[in-house]
Formats: structure tokens, sequence, C-alpha cells
């Protein structure tokens, strides 16, 4: 199985911020952080703390640097019999006004991240699902839209080789969004920012 990627446009709509709930089960949400430029917190969430590849990534797309800020995370190593998987996502959305707005801004990303991963010939057994949804961006009363991307491995029958292949293809999606360049024009989430 070589590397997928995909592009799926969801009917669906969430506020940003939005709030922490008891899913029941240990199923929890922990709600939305502003990590923008701020590695320390971005560090400390509770999503992250058995995984440095997805702290790593986490930390890097909230560079002060980069375009984007997270809207949130989440991973899990699955086993069914002796089969595993491993599958986990990471949303986010532009850190810009009038770029959040039009859901073709993620496009021209989604299309130059199939170009980052066919230059590095990364082949892997995984599946990179970017789901478009609408969002209502409360800090600047604007609506708008994020993007969840799900990174699934293939069937694999060992833990620690399934783990090892979601974690590359983590760290290459971080090293991607890290790369777009900077945008000049007013911020939605600063370090500054509870």
């Amino acid at each position: 199985m070589q590397t997928t990627i995909q592009l799926v446009l969801r009917n669906y709509k969430k506020e940003i911020p939005y709030m922490a709930e008891d899913r029941g089960g240990g199923n929890a949400n922990h709600g939305f952080m502003n990590l923008k430029g701020k590695p320390e917190q971005a560090a400390s969430i509770a999503e992250v703390q058995d995984n440095e590849h997805l702290k790593r990534a986490i930390i890097t797309i909230n560079e002060i640097n980069t375009p984007f800020f997270t809207v949130g995370c989440e991973k899990s190593l699955n086993q069914k019999d002796e089969i595993f998987w491993m599958r986990g996502f990471i949303e986010f959305a532009f850190n810009h006004r009038e770029l959040v707005a039009d859901f073709r801004n993620y496009f021209e990303v989604f299309v130059d991240f199939n170009h980052f991963i066919w230059q590095r010939k990364f082949e892997q057994p995984v599946v990179y699902s970017w789901e478009i949804e609408g969002a209502l961006f409360r800090k600047v009363n604007s609506d708008g839209f994020s993007v969840a991307v799900w990174i699934t491995t293939g069937d694999l029958s060992a833990a620690a080789e399934t783990q090892r292949v979601w974690e590359s293809a983590v760290d290459i999606f971080g090293e991607y969004l890290a790369q777009c360049p900077r945008v000049q024009s007013p911020m939605i989430y600063t370090p500054q920012d509870a």
C-alpha cells in the first residue's frame, strides 16, 4: 500500500473555541486551547503526552511564523486479533480572517501537500484524509473553515511498526505545514490571547 491523500468536504459546522466535555468511558474532549506561539502550552496538552511526534507537530504548526493554528488533535493505536492500525487527526485552520473565510484557500495547501509528499518520495501504508468543514470563529465573529487531517495506517502485523509508520506520517505533515509561508495580515490568535 502506498501513501494515499484524499480530500473531503463535510456538511458540518462547529464553533471555535469549543468547550471541554466528558464523553464517558474515559473519552474526554479537553476543549480548544489557543496554542499559537506558545510551545510550552502546546507541549502540555493531554492529547500529546504519550507521543513525542504528535507533540512536536502541534508545537511546530503553532509556531508564530506559520499561517495556521491547531484546533485539536487525537490518536489511537488499535488492535483486532493479530492486526494493528493507528489512526488520529490534527485539525488546523488559517490564522487569518480573510483566508479562513474561503474554503478554496485550503485547496492550495492540499495540492501543495500532495507535491511535497511526492517530492519527498514518502511511500508508507498511510491514508491522509483532509476533511474541510465549516466553523464559526467566535474570536472574530466570522464564519469560515477548518481542516481535520485524519492520518490512518494500513493494517500491519506489529504494534511498534504501526506506531513508527504513523509517527513518520505525522512528522512529514508537521514539517509541511511549518514550511508554508507566513502571511502578513492580522492574526486571529496571538500568543497574548488566553
